[in-house]
Order: structure tokens, then C-alpha cells, then sequence
């Protein structure tokens, strides 16, 4: 994956004195808060072509005109009238066809976690992204989350049910979890609380 350049933290961000950076643009411009952006890329799309083969045409008035086309590039070149003129002109339009997928792999493979990616590259050989034919952004997974949750457990061992609320604060690999259940067996309640860690993802 291409690595994301000039990064800028959640830390920086909710400094009011730092300069406007395109997160700033682009949460104006969505209308979002800057805590609901995960990241920005920004695409710099370049495209060379080179040795165009022209088509020589003569227009309805009688002047000649240079044109070339193909499925993404339609240009049009019209030489000045004399010599000394400077009123030559181009016309030029280019259908960029830029390709985005969002898809996931595993990494390490096989047994990795799940992670997502966002591909963007175009069908012309000509355009090339952020200087690459193909430019791929890994989407980072959110680092925090909390759940209120409402559980239910047999115990296979003393045959008996529990049922309650719990709550529950995921960070990175770590769970860690607080939940109140009720002992329908013994008519009253218990509480735990405990922390788990997640040697594998899928």
C-alpha cells in the first residue's frame, strides 16, 4: 500500500491555532465535524502523451485544422492564419475514467485479520496517480468503540442460565467488559468484569 504523506493526528487537529490543511476543505465542504473524517487522499492525476499522430482536416470555411482522437483524449489544433499571427489555437478534452474499489484481504494471508483497502488507477496507461499507475490507500480500522450490550450465558458446567446488561470498551486488540447478570437458578445477581486480547483477527 502506498503510504499517506504529510499525516496529521486527531491531537493536531483539535489545535485551534494550526494551519488549514485539505482536511479542513474537505470537512467544509461535506459539512462534517473534523472528528468524523477518518482520512483524506488527495489525488494529484497527471497524464503524458506523447508523438499524437495528427489528422489533417479542412474546415467548412476551408481552413485547416489538426485533430487527433482516441476512446479518452479528443484535441483539436488550429495553426495561426500567417506566419507573424499568434491566434493558433487548442482545443483538448480528456475523459480521465478513474477506477475506485474498496475491497479486503487478509495480511498475513490466510490467517491475518481482515483489513480494508481503497484502489484508485485508471484504464489509460497514460494517467498515472499521485505518480503511480496504480495508487492504493489501506483504510485504517476505527481504534475505539464501546457497546452496551445485553448478555446471556449457559453455564454447560453448573446447567444454569444468566441473563443481564453489560457494557463494553473495544481498543485496538483489547476488550475489556463489565456486566451484571442475573442467576435465574438462584434468584440474584453477579458481576464480572474481565479483559480480553485478540491473538487472531479474521
Amino acid at each position: 500500500p502506498a503510504a499517506l504523506e504529510n499525516r496529521i493526528s486527531k491531537k493536531e487537529l483539535r489545535n485551534p491555532d494550526r494551519p488549514s490543511t485539505i482536511v479542513d476543505t474537505s470537512a467544509k465542504v461535506l459539512k462534517l465535524a473534523l472528528k468524523q473524517i477518518e482520512f483524506v487522499v488527495q489525488e494529484n492525476v497527471r497524464l503524458r502523451a506523447e508523438n499524437l499522430k495528427l489528422a489533417q482536416n479542412k474546415t467548412p470555411d476551408g481552413k485547416i485544422v489538426y485533430t487527433y482522437s482516441d476512446p479518452n483524449i479528443q484535441a483539436k489544433f488550429t495553426p495561426p492564419s500567417d506566419s507573424s499571427s499568434t491566434d493558433g489555437t487548442l482545443d483538448f478534452l480528456y475523459n480521465a475514467n478513474i477506477n475506485t474499489t474498496q475491497y479486503w484481504k487478509r495480511t498475513p494471508p490466510i490467517i491475518g485479520a481482515k483489513k480494508s483497502f481503497l484502489d484508485i488507477y485508471s484504464n489509460d496507461k497514460r494517467l498515472t496517480i499521485n505518480g503511480k499507475k496504480r495508487y492504493t490507500v489501506e483504510q485504517n480500522a476505527p481504534e475505539f468503540g464501546l457497546r452496551l450490550q445485553l448478555r446471556t450465558i449457559y453455564g454447560i458446567t453448573s446447567q444454569k442460565l444468566y441473563t443481564g446488561p453489560g457494557i463494553s470498551f473495544d481498543f485496538k486488540r483489547y476488550n475489556l467488559l463489565a456486566y451484571s447478570y442475573y442467576n435465574i437458578t438462584d434468584n440474584k445477581w453477579q458481576y464480572a468484569v474481565g479483559v480480553n486480547y485478540d491473538l487472531i483477527r479474521f
